[in-house]
């Protein structure tokens, strides 16, 4: 019987349930949100500006300082001894190669985003610089100060919104035998005191932020491979064509789910990150190096100088010119929007790691490689701009951010070659975005059951999410309210930047009043005094007995 028991289908219908409270409400909402944009675009456009503009411009100042605070607090967790801390107890092994869990993180981060705004983001900032820094359109200042926002959008601050959450809740999950939720976050600051109303209402603004910013994401998705379709084949983009390549996109990550996340996208996104690598071994070989690394270093220079000003500023000076809410705050909401999601799926791959490696792998390195990225690109655009004297300001003009990286491409020789596999690349980044969205948006949905063996969703879940999100991103792109998703998404990422702020110090203040299980002074980590959920991984926590009786031993010979 006990045999029979272990063999279960680990997705039989009878192992897990779904969390109709969490799934139900978010839909709803957000159906709603996306009728009456179409239905009452007016009053739509009315409230959803109120919105954005109470969360950009009069909380601006709280959505710069959380950010700041939150990476902060990863960079610390390098260098204090928490960082020693590794996720699943001392003999935890990780699953994955080094390579695989930078690749996987780098690819499933925003790799789609390395391919569309390298060249669009240096021409938009040197043509619409912002005023607070008075660098003249079109200037030699304005590219530096292109370069250096575009680190600032790209680099260490979004990786950052993603790895503080991917810490604590990797640690409350792994350590503290919690359940893979977001709500899980909160545990180090809440403790017991969270109960179930409040773990629910936590995970739907969690899950609505996360249907806001995906159904964006994937709505540029399809815009950009689109564009990309339009501009190689000379086929008409529209709606026919964007629920073609969604079509297809399903498909393909359906395919390769079906190995597991840890093996079919584990090896989509290391081939993946051996193309970025291609791309930017190319354009550094046949591109202006001299232009590109010399730009590069004078603003890596200004860039350490100018990061916490262009982080904070807000510009009150003026109320015409709204680039810090509509450039930086509204990436801060953008980026904490996916935290939830993200980090889950950043702890999905940790186990076995130290947080210092979390913090390594998923915020420094994937930084680094973006900077020299972007550099490249950026670089590039601006020579073909500047030195060639070609007119990218109105090629930007006349179309949109999608179809700039393919067009400067014809600058390059082989791009006969290199544009159709820049789209493959689109194409594998786009797959691999989706398949972490879905995946990690399953799990979040459905409570296992205690015989239930997979650490993943059941593939008809997953298939569910999957085909949602797109016939969302779909239909706002078709409904011309791509730009009501953006705001949505910035709405309903203020609170996730409430929640991800509060779990950091509840994080900091849960070791620092020894309440973790890790004597962080002792080379042998201890686990006592734990009490794992039901279907918590209780092979990690390990209770110390013989300690206790030694304790008791002391006391007793005190007492005589």
């Amino acid at each position: 019987m006990e045999e029979n028991k272990n063999t279960t289908n680990a997705h039989n219908p009878r192992d897990y349930k779904i969390r109709w409270s969490v799934c139900i409400i978010p839909i709803l909402f957000f159906a709603i949100v996306l009728l009456a944009g179409i239905l009452i675009p007016d009053a739509f456009n009315t409230v959803i500006d109120k919105g954005v503009m109470l969360v950009m411009k009069d909380m601006g100042w709280a959505v710069s300082l959380c950010t700041l605070f939150l990476v902060v607090f990863c960079l610390a967790i390098v260098f204090v001894p928490v960082g020693k801390v590794r996720l699943g107890g001392p003999k935890a092994k990780p699953e994955l190669s080094t390579f695989e869990y930078f690749a996987l993180s780098l690819c499933a981060g925003m790799a789609t985003g390395f391919i569309l705004w390298p060249t669009a983001e240096m021409i938009e900032y040197t043509a619409r610089p912002p005023v607070a820094f008075g660098a003249e359109p079109m200037s030699y200042e304005s590219i530096i100060d292109a370069l250096e926002y575009e680190w600032l959008h790209w680099a260490w601050t979004p990786y950052a919104l993603y790895t503080a959450f991917g810490v604590v809740v990797a640690y409350a999950i792994y350590n503290l035998g919690k359940s893979y939720r977001s709500c899980s976050a909160l545990y180090p600051l809440m403790g017991e005191r969270m109960g179930n109303g409040t773990k629910t209402v936590v995970d739907i603004i969690c899950l609505f932020a996360i249907l806001g910013g995906v159904s964006g994401s994937m709505g540029y998705g399809l815009m950009q491979l689109g564009s990309g379709i339009e501009y190689l084949f000379h086929i008409k983009t529209g709606l026919p064509v964007w629920i073609a390549i969604a079509v297809v996109i399903t498909i393909i990550y359906t395919a390769t789910s079906v190995s597991g996340l840890k093996k079919g996208i584990a090896w989509l996104s290391e081939k993946n990150t051996y193309l970025f690598f291609f791309f930017l071994a190319f354009v550094i070989l046949f591109g202006p190096k001299s232009y590109m690394f010399n730009l590069t270093s004078e603003a890596l220079g200004q860039f350490i100088r100018d990061y916490l000003p262009m982080l904070t500023v807000q510009d009150v000076s003026t109320t015409t010119d709204l680039w810090p809410q509509w450039w930086n705050n509204i990436w801060w909401l953008d980026w904490i929007a996916f935290a939830p999601m993200t980090g889950l799926f950043i702890a999905t791959l940790s186990k076995g790691r130290t947080l210092k490696e979390v913090v390594v792998v998923n915020m420094i390195l994937p930084s680094i490689f973006a900077m020299v990225w972007f550099g490249m690109f950026g670089g590039f655009a601006a020579n073909v701009q500047f030195v060639m004297g070609e007119d990218l300001v109105g090629v930007l003009a006349a179309n949109d951010h999608s179809y700039m990286q393919l067009f400067t491409m014809s600058y390059l020789p082989l791009d006969v070659i290199m544009k159709p596999l820049l789209l493959i690349t689109q194409v594998i980044s786009f797959v691999t975005l989706a398949n972490s969205m879905t995946s990690t948006v399953s799990m979040m949905t459905i409570e296992p059951g205690k015989d239930y063996k997979s650490e993943e969703a059941p593939m008809k879940i997953k298939v569910f999410w999957g085909v949602l999100m797109a016939s969302v991103a779909i239909l706002f792109i078709w409904s011309g309210g791509l730009d009501g998703a953006k705001s949505v998404k910035a709405i309903t990422g203020f609170p996730v930047f409430i929640l991800e702020t509060a779990a950091a110090v509840g994080f900091i203040i849960f070791f620092a009043k020894g309440k973790a299980p890790e004597k962080l002074r002792k080379i042998d980590y201890t686990y006592e005094n734990m009490e794992p959920e039901t279907g918590a991984l209780k092979e990690y926590i390990m209770p110390i007995k013989p300690r206790r009786k030694k304790e008791k031993q002391t006391q007793e010979k005190t007492v005589s």
